[in-house]
């Protein structure tokens, strides 16, 4: 078994026995010598499980794995027993009345107490002469006794040495991140945190223990101090994806921990190599436990150990097992529970993990055979209704329910009294709690999810009276505070219920529903949240649907009841119904972040620029707020201004004016000193705010451009503790969305975005100029200017400067992509674009006017063009001139919708006509080509190294020149001549209206090409297909060609050529003479069908194959 765990049920059980539960169980039925005894052979067995386990594994015994073994079920039915005791002794004490009529009660019940005594007396006996024979039997292996050794798991974890300097592996580039940070970090009030999270044994103390100690961090750090604490249990997320070493990685810790110092491990079987990565998962802990293992035992022992006996005791069983074993005690079902597995009685974890259809009679099966389970898993099964014999697993500590359909929960599962942890969240049907539930008094985590994680029991009506009496209560996700004049009212409890539960921690949501006026919030100050002093973060979520001006005083008087402790981290209101907001938030010193959203009568709030701790401020749908900060005018008296602040969103508020009601000179105004992410979303109106230098990412939509321009035009900040920096100059991503008011941007406020990546501009009715500068954007990697209907051309002094050096995806169209002019107007494009030397991706669209594009041919990096919708675009390239490469690096060119569109150059490359440019340049790396409504497109460069090729009402003639071509010229490159289109595996010819045949010696060298598709050629007469050369093609279709009459080079092939590994044939409206032919094929057609009858599919005019070359007749292809 796992290491340590036999030795810590031991001392629990030793724990147990000495408690006060066991002294009233000893006293209640007369069991006092006997537990006695119990707990003098558990104590001295105990002694030697340490050193029997070493044992086992050094000498590899079965005799003392089979000891081991006997006391492990012994161990966990002692276990079993105390909990029976304590359940019973918790179920007496539940009993309502004084204590002797719960004695007479208890007499007369069905679990009469005197049987139960004698009963347990029995069971306590037998125990006891069973581990007294284990330990009779441990005398004879000589096992030696450690009185305080042991691997306990205590509540303070302890710090670990090892004799051996610690290598540390596959962490490097962690550890320098953490010491980037902590070395960098230049707050004079903040203490620089960074959180270290994963599962256990992952590595996380091993990396802050390097970090630690590392030389640079000891330099820069005068005074150290190293402080373990164990974090007290709270129910969060399992974070999944969690990441492990390499395979490598893990290997090279294994070697150094399983090989002694020096010894050669290269001839390890690579078999146990690869089981060891496959086993640990890259976790460390694990790596180094299984090391230690291996090298106590014979290499050759090694492979069967990692296979066979290292897969712990908790099993999956996936579809189709038959068996478990009745030592087993944890499995999971990988699908389906299967109903067949009697002998599991002692299972004590059931997890069900792929959810389905729930089966109702598992209930029974599960509650009748499993009454052992300490853990149930159960989530996403679309269960509609739990069985009342729950009840019956008494032992149950952890349920697990999420994600289920029912309504209610049985009062009946109130009687497991062990129960620690209740998982209900994303049980979004569910109403009502158990009306009992104060007598689950061991229940720690109750979770119903909550609003932040969008997993909230959302049709929750209210909480039980009594819910209170759970003080040792430590996760309570949501508390539903309802006042409900119908007849469950005096089941329903309120607010006050939360006064004594103040180990409450993690996240607290309070949502309010039902209260009117005149009704009476001194339940409210009952709650006390001001003594929840674990708590980090508190939602109050109040009634979106109540009467908002019925309603406000009331709430105004219950949000100032709810006054939180101080230590509180994260504060959200929600759909509060007040004018003004409470003062006291301004005195939670604590706090990190700030939501509030759909107050809509909210007019003021506090002051919170002084909160010291404060990193994110949301406001939304505050749509009656006029200004932020009514009290003050944002003057330089202010000594202290939001000095953490690093995320501001202000969304949906569009009365919003400004921050300050009187506001100074906008060019001396606050800054946020660290404010790093922007976004302010429909709030038209807001014209005047601190300014924001420092800014990371900036999102206007459907706002004003005046606080970007007063930040741009700033001069000297105001700001006790920051020194001036050029505003804006870490600004990596801005977009502007709508901004009505915004016909240009200050060009000195351009020239400071020195670190700008990507800029996005869209629907900007009125800007009509972007003066990008000449110096200063050298990291612009992407523009977009789209939707913008006035505006012309971004433009400098120097239109030939590459003063966008870093630029990577350029886009010009109506709304796509990544520099974008909606619907651009002017009739060229500036020179500067051929200068921009990393550019990866280009489209040009929806540029109506346009009638020259720049050289693009030079761009190196250029792999993507999309030119579109060019109404009077008539060369690509009007000017012709020779060139030194081209295109070297493009791969994908795609060309729609251009009418006019007549040849790539003006004239040829060589100054001869189009006609005899059989000797053109090519395209050296182009391997995807589409064509689509250009029909008077006929010359371009050509294209021999196409991997797909699509034509859609195009002209042919780009096909044949290439096809047809005799020594292709590539610019500044030592590449020898290669078979045309040799390489093309997907060619589609659609609407081809001056093709009347395929060159013959072209299709010869179709040698990959797996698809042909010829749809709509009507006047395509020959497909001369050779019977050698396509013998990659798998799929031929041939649609819509009238005049089409044969498919083969000559007569002698037959109407179609064999092709060995067709595997789809189509002919569908071609002429009578192929069409008809076709549909003849069969047996009797002795010319044609040696060379179809291998083709699977074959469809001819809506008839479809089947065996033997018969024809029936098809349900009918789409077209």
């Amino acid at each position: 078994m796992a290491e340590g765990v036999l030795f810590n049920i031991a001392e629990e059980i030793i724990k147990t026995l000495g408690s006060l539960t066991a002294q009233e169980v000893a006293l209640w039925w007369g069991l006092k010598d006997q537990l006695r005894k119990l707990n003098d052979t558990v104590t001295r067995i105990k002694a030697v499980i340490q050193d029997a386990e070493e044992q086992a594994q050094k000498q590899n015994h079965q005799i003392e794995v089979i000891w081991l073994m006997k006391l492990r079920e012994a161990v966990y039915d002692a276990e079993d027993l105390l909990d029976d005791f304590s359940t019973q002794v918790v179920r007496k004490q539940l009993m309502p009345g004084k204590r002797v009529s719960r004695e007479v009660r208890l007499f007369f019940s069905r679990s009469n107490q005197f049987v139960y005594g004698l009963r347990m007396g029995h069971r306590v006996k037998a125990l006891r002469e069973r581990l007294d024979d284990i330990e009779t039997d441990s005398k004879k292996f000589n096992f030696v006794a450690r009185q305080e050794e042991g691997a306990s798991l205590t509540t303070v974890r302890e710090q670990t040495t090892s004799s051996e300097p610690e290598v540390i592996v596959g962490r490097e580039s962690d550890k320098e991140t953490v010491k980037t940070f902590l070395m960098n970090s230049n707050y004079e009030h903040n203490v620089s945190i960074i959180s270290v999270v994963g599962i256990g044994g992952l590595g996380k103390t091993t990396l802050a223990q390097h970090v630690y100690n590392d030389e640079q961090v000891q330099v820069q750090f005068g005074v150290k101090l190293w402080v373990s604490v164990s974090g007290s249990l709270d129910v969060t997320k399992i974070i999944l994806g969690a990441v492990g070493l390499s395979v490598d990685e893990s290997w090279d810790l294994f070697r150094r921990k399983a090989f002694p110092q020096g010894q050669e491990s290269g001839h390890v079987d690579e078999r146990i190599r690869e089981e060891i990565g496959k086993r640990c998962c890259g976790v460390p802990l694990v790596i180094k436990a299984i090391a230690r293992l291996m090298s106590l035992k014979d290499r050759a022992q090694w492979l069967p150990f990692i296979q066979q006996e290292l897969p712990n005791r908790s099993i999956k069983v996936e579809r189709g097992g038959s068996r478990i074993s009745e030592l087993t005690r944890h499995v999971s079902f990988d699908t389906e529970l299967d109903l067949s597995f009697p002998s599991a009685q002692r299972l004590r974890t059931l997890v069900l993990l792929q959810g389905g259809k729930w089966d109702e009679e598992a209930w029974e099966f599960i509650c009748r055979d499993f009454r052992r389970l300490r853990v149930l898993v159960l989530s996403d099964f679309g269960m509609e209704e739990v069985s009342p014999l729950i009840e019956k697993l008494k032992h149950l500590k952890y349920l697990d329910l999420l994600n289920n359909e029912m309504e209610a929960l049985p009062n009946s599962i109130t009687n497991i009294v062990n129960l620690q942890v209740l998982k209900l969240n994303g049980c979004r049907k569910l109403k009502e709690l158990p009306r009992d539930i104060g007598k689950l008094i061991n229940l720690r985590h109750l979770d119903v999810g909550c609003y932040l994680d969008d997993d909230l029991c959302e049709n929750l009506e209210y909480m039980p009276r009594g819910i209170g009496k759970l003080t040792s209560l430590q996760t309570l996700s949501c508390f539903v505070a309802a006042k409900n004049r119908s007849s469950k009212s005096v089941m329903i409890g309120g607010l006050d219920e939360l006064s004594r539960l103040n180990e409450l921690r993690g996240r607290l949501e309070i949502r309010v529903k039902g209260y009117e006026s005149g009704s009476c919030v001194s339940e409210f100050e009952g709650a006390k949240l001001k003594d929840k002093q674990y708590l980090q973060s508190l939602t109050i979520w109040g009634d979106i649907q109540g009467d908002i001006v019925s309603d406000s005083d009331l709430y105004d008087k219950m949000l100032q009841s709810l006054r939180p402790n101080s230590n509180l981290q994260v504060l959200v209101v929600r759909g509060y119904r007040t004018i003004g907001f409470p003062r006291w938030v301004s005195n939670l010193s604590n706090l990190v972040r700030i939501h509030l959203i759909f107050c809509p009568r909210l007019k003021h709030i506090p002051p919170l620029d002084k909160i010291p701790c404060l990193e994110e401020l949301l406001i939304m749908y505050l749509t009656n707020l006029e200004y932020i900060d009514s009290e003050r005018d944002g003057g330089r008296e202010v000594s202290i201004f939001f000095p953490s602040l690093k995320k501001l969103s202000i969304y949906n508020c569009p009365n919003l004016k400004g921050w300050w009601k009187k506001s100074r000179d906008e060019l001396t105004m606050l800054c946020f000193p660290r404010l790093s992410s922007l976004s302010i979303v429909d709030c038209p109106n807001l014209t005047s705010m601190p300014l924001f230098p420092t800014l990371s990412i900036l999102i206007l939509l459907r706002a004003s451009s005046m606080p970007l321009q007063q930040t741009m035009k700033m001069k000297s900040p105001v700001s006790s503790s920051s020194s001036f920096i050029r505003p804006l100059s870490k600004l990596k991503n801005l977009y502007m969305y709508s901004i009505d008011d915004m016909e240009s941007l200050p060009e000195v406020g351009l020239q400071n975005l020195s670190s700008l990546q990507q800029l996005s501009i869209k629907g900007c009715g009125r800007l009509k100029s972007l003066p990008l500068p000449d110096q200063g954007m050298h990291s612009l990697q992407k523009l977009n200017i789209s939707g913008c209907g006035e505006f012309e051309c971004p433009s400098s002094e120097s239109q030939g400067k590459p003063y966008l050096t870093s630029l990577q995806e350029l886009e010009i169209s109506y709304c796509s992509g990544e520099l974008r002019v909606i619907e651009y107007g002017g009739m060229r494009f500036p020179s500067w674009l051929s200068h921009l030397s990393n550019l990866v991706r280009i489209h040009l669209e929806n540029c109506r006017l346009l009638e020259r594009i720049p050289p693009l041919d030079g761009i190196p990096s250029l792999e993507e063009l999309l030119i579109r919708n060019m109404n009077d675009l008539e060369y690509i390239d009007s000017e012709g001139v020779g060139v030194s490469m081209f295109f070297p690096s493009l791969k994908k060119l795609r060309i729609f919708d251009c009418p006019r569109l007549k040849g790539w150059w003006k004239k040829s490359r060589d100054g001869s006509t189009i006609e005899e440019g059989l000797r053109m340049f090519c395209f050296p790396c182009l391997s995807s080509l589409r064509i689509q409504f250009c029909p008077n497109l006929t010359s371009m460069p050509l294209f021999p190294t196409l991997s797909t090729l699509i034509l859609l009402g195009a002209s042919s003639m780009p096909l044949q020149q290439t096809m047809e071509m005799t020594s292709p010229v590539f610019p500044s490159s030592s590449s020898s001549s290669i078979r045309p289109l040799s390489e093309l595996k997907d060619l589609y010819i659609c609407q081809i209206l001056d093709m009347e045949s395929v060159p013959e010696v072209g299709l010869q060298n179709l040698s990959s090409l797996q698809q042909l598709l010829i749809w709509g050629c009507g006047s395509l007469k020959s497909l001369p297909l050779p019977d050698q050369g396509m013998h990659s093609l798998q799929k031929l279709e041939v649609v819509f060609c009238r005049e089409l009459k044969s498919l083969s080079e000559s007569e002698s092939q037959g109407m179609i050529p064999y092709l060995p590994y067709l595997q789809f044939l189509r002919i569908d409206y071609c002429s009578e003479e192929l069409s008809g032919r076709t549909r003849g094929w069969g047996k009797e057609s002795k010319e044609e069908w040696p060379n179809i009858k291998h083709i699977p599919n074959i469809f001819i005019d809506g008839y479809y194959t089947q065996k033997e070359g018969r024809y029936v007749k098809g349900e009918g292809l789409e077209y």
